[in-house]
């Protein structure tokens, strides 16, 4: 909680109504008002209450009144408030009414005060807060504060921001380095065999060693921008029986635009090919890949070194 506003006044007469402290809102709050009185007379009933008026205008709204009995001899009270709710512009009046001896010597401090609990700086975000009642970090959020940050903030020659803008191409090597280096500060293992192609060439890849590839299987080659991602948002997906699938997140038009060959069904090793034609609007990134099987008994297998990153480099001759 913190204090957003005091007011002092001294020797006042509370013997009627007497309006100790108002507040105008300059943004949507949890408010607290907390009044302290002393040289009171005691030896009876004091009691306080708000007004709220909407919006600076209109009507004011009468909250409950507090009633706190003082007995003989007591001449200091406290009146603690329940939660107010307030929006931007609303305006609050507190009073407060003592007995007909407290006419001279009262002396008020009145603290508005807001309830500072945790919550986005944004109108219309929210916090998860776990069931342990901790909360959670957006990731969505870090990231795109993270990279703004990169972009805006660190654009001298030579910095990532400039890298990542687009002034200077990056690197499939450079794309693993800032992943990798990310990946570990997060105490996440990478594993897989990555795959890099170039945006408008013919991609020919080849994936081996999966193992055994029996006559009559049909095999499956996707990319993603995340493993999560559903099928058919899939930035490459090849079937060995039918051909290109979907591409940059589209159903294919020309199936013939891909094929997956199978180069030694022993070893299990396969040729994926992608032509230009599909290529040449290809999206610039790092991605993920695996490699699906399914027997003719309709078993099927991802084997172990058939995943990983695909990344996918940008190239600088756009016609040729």
């Amino acid at each position: 909680m913190r204090e957003l506003q005091t007011s002092t006044l001294s020797n006042q007469n509370i013997a009627s109504d007497l309006l100790v402290a108002t507040y105008t809102a300059d943004a949507d709050r949890a408010l607290m008002v907390d009044i302290v009185v002393d040289q009171v007379a005691g030896n009876g009933d004091y009691t306080a209450y708000i007004m709220k008026q909407k919006a600076g205008a209109g009507s004011w709204h009468k909250t409950a009144v507090f009633t706190l009995a003082a007995a003989s001899g007591v001449t200091s009270i406290w009146f603690p408030s329940i939660i107010l709710a307030v929006l931007n512009t609303d305006v609050i009046r507190v009073y407060i009414k003592g007995l007909a001896g407290d006419n001279t010597t009262p002396d008020i401090t009145t603290s508005i005060c807001e309830l500072t609990y945790l919550r986005p700086t944004t109108a219309g975000r929210t916090l998860d807060v776990s069931a342990a009642g901790g909360a959670e970090i957006d990731a969505t959020l870090v990231a795109d504060a993270v990279w703004d940050e990169l972009l805006a903030g660190h654009v001298v020659a030579g910095s990532a921001g400039v890298a990542l803008s687009g002034s200077v191409p990056l690197t499939a090597a450079q794309i693993t380095a800032a992943v990798v280096a990310v990946l570990t500060q997060l105490g996440v293992t990478v594993e897989g065999v990555d795959k890099t192609v170039v945006r408008g060439d013919t991609w020919s890849v080849a994936i081996t060693d999966l193992g055994a590839l029996p006559e009559g299987c049909d095999i499956w080659v996707t990319v993603k921008t995340s493993p999560e991602q559903v099928d058919t948002a899939a930035i490459l997906k090849i079937q060995k029986t039918i051909g290109l699938e979907v591409f940059n997140g589209a159903a294919a038009g020309t199936p013939g635009n891909a094929s997956i060959a199978i180069t030694d069904a022993v070893d299990g090793d396969i040729l994926v090919t992608v032509k230009p034609a599909e290529t040449l609007n290809a999206p610039i990134g790092v991605f993920y890949y695996d490699v699906q099987v399914k027997l003719a008994d309709g078993t099927i297998t991802t084997p172990a070194n058939a995943s990983g990153r695909w990344f996918i480099n940008p190239d600088v001759t756009r016609e040729v």
